[in-house]
């Protein structure tokens, strides 16, 4: 994914997934103190930061603007970039609709953009030094949908994190492309499951069951916190 200075969020749904497939329990879990934070309106912290979305439906130029932040726990001096797996689960007995068909030839494809740095606009620190190269795919059952993407730096670019400090990883636009999408106004629960820091060659983190990795859109956060998860990949 060739990475477009011009363009403020990437459509990146038609693009093949070029991931590194990390796994829980293994040799590269995160040690305790590293946090990634789903948040609406501003990066978790910071003035306008929201923990819950109210659905606004039957506007088009509408954006849900959900940020991506990551706290390490300890200082590295390499970071290259990241990986990420986030799920959208329908109420129990409920289902999605067209509104989350937002894959490649959905109804709603373009509907779902994340943006990565260096950029600007992200008002806390972020670890982008330069544009990188990436790759992201959705998918989805009736009751629950799938987004995966990864975003890394060229190797010479790599720069530290610092242990204890919170970084911007990228920004998430979320909306409807067309009117009439159904869907868009019913509960549902977006939880960010997963992050895989990539530090200098052979050196990762896998972060998992952050606390703050739900962002209840329409719902409570108690409902999403102790739901069965729906979701059962093909």
């Amino acid at each position: 994914m060739p990475i477009d200075r011009a363009r403020a969020a990437l459509r990146l749904l038609a693009l093949p997934l070029l991931f590194a497939v990390s796994t829980p329990g293994l040799p590269g879990a995160a040690p305790a103190g590293n946090r990634i934070f789903l948040t609406a309106g501003a990066p978790y912290g910071a003035p306008g930061a929201r923990t819950t979305l109210a659905p606004v439906c039957g506007d088009t130029t509408w954006r849900d603007t959900l940020y991506l932040c990551f706290e390490p726990a300890e200082d590295e001096s390499t970071f290259y970039g990241f990986s990420a797996v986030f799920y959208v689960y329908a109420q129990p007995g409920d289902t999605l609709g067209s509104f989350w068909s937002m894959g490649h030839g959905g109804v709603n494809n373009g509907g779902l953009t994340v943006s990565f740095g260096p950029d600007e606009s992200f008002p806390q620190p972020q670890p982008w030094t330069t544009q990188g190269i990436g790759s992201a795919l959705f998918d989805r059952t009736r009751e629950s949908a799938r987004f995966r993407f990864l975003y890394v730096m060229p190797l010479h670019h790599a720069g530290p994190v610092e242990a204890g400090r919170r970084y911007v990883l990228g920004r998430i636009l979320l909306g409807a492309r067309h009117p009439g999408l159904t869907g868009c106004e019913k509960p549902v629960c977006i939880e960010w499951h997963d992050a895989t820091i990539q530090y200098r060659a052979g050196s990762k983190v896998v972060i998992e069951n952050s606390p703050d990795r739900w962002l209840p859109r329409g719902t409570t956060g108690e409902a999403c916190r102790h739901r069965i998860p729906a979701w059962r990949p093909k």
